[in-house]
């Protein structure tokens, strides 16, 4: 028989500027997960992606579970943040994959400030007496 290796996580703390790209590259191993951690700020967007097949991810708030429906074993999420915090991002091979390189590509963005419009009062009309 096969000894089962024993699961291996590994954490990195990610410093991720709003409007830069960042790309972090890396290799998984079938018994390994990897955390990425870092901080974001309520309204943030993030864009994050995995080109590579065989690996997916988890975004995880603050709590340890999915920050969304969309955000379990995914390849790419696109999402807004909920409240200010700490963030995970889990990466994981795909069962039966022994190994693969990856690049997690991850962009975080501030949002955009939605205009106010401003009503600009109409004047009423004045009935002058003929």
């Amino acid at each position: 028989p096969t000894p089962t290796l024993e699961p291996v996580i590994s954490k990195e703390r990610l410093n991720l500027l709003v409007g830069n790209n960042l790309s972090t590259p890396g290799n998984l191993k079938a018994n390994e997960t990897i955390h990425y951690t870092f901080t974001a700020e309520q309204g943030q967007r993030l864009n994050a992606s995995l080109q590579e097949e065989g690996l997916l991810m988890t975004i995880l708030g603050s709590t340890g579970q999915a920050i969304d429906d969309r955000a379990t074993r995914v390849r790419t999420w696109e999402g807004v943040f909920p409240a200010q915090g700490e963030y995970t991002i889990e990466l994981s091979l795909v069962r039966g994959v022994p190994e693969s390189k990856y690049n997690l590509d991850l962009l975080l963005t501030n949002p955009v400030p939605v205009p106010t419009p401003t009503i600009t009062p109409t004047p009423t009309p004045t009935l002058t007496p003929t």
